[in-house]
């Protein structure tokens, strides 16, 4: 069995890579906005629509993702402590996953409209995303670690 400091330590470890690989897809499409904006249409219209369809689907998104990461985690206190840590990480990363996806959509929506209200929501999600690291506290609650 695995000690749980170095067990915390890969959980935080792979949650910030995945935070650092949607910075980056942030800052790719930023960076090549200008040769992405030729690809779409600007109309009133499709700012609508898309601000209606995206907040939909990232609201989707973060319930189910939250539903999932519940579902998964609700038995945990019965399981080993290795097992623990494994199911953790399985529902840590479905719930990245699915708001991730909210995140993409808002990045690429940004930069084909051009419109702040998607960089506000972009980040949003991005805080949402922090707002789920894996702290010593959080894990030690979650997983229900006897100290």
């Amino acid at each position: 069995m695995k000690s749980t400091n170095s067990l915390a330590s890969s959980l935080r470890v792979s949650y910030t890579i995945l935070l650092i690989s949607s910075l980056s897809f942030l800052t790719i499409i930023l960076t090549f906005s200008k040769e992405i904006n030729q690809y779409f249409s600007t109309s009133s219209k499709v700012f609508s629509e898309s601000v209606i369809f995206s907040n939909l689907a990232a609201a989707g998104a973060i319930v189910a993702g939250n539903a999932i990461f519940s579902k998964e985690i609700a038995d945990i206190d019965v399981l080993d402590e290795d097992e623990k840590h494994l199911t953790f990480r399985k529902a840590m990363f479905n719930q990245f996953l699915l708001t991730d996806i909210a995140l993409f959509l808002f990045g690429i929506l940004l930069v084909a409209l051009h419109k702040g209200l998607f960089m506000a929501e972009t980040l949003a999600i991005f805080g949402y995303q922090l707002s789920k690291y894996p702290t010593n506290k959080r894990l030690a609650r979650l997983l229900k670690l006897q100290r």
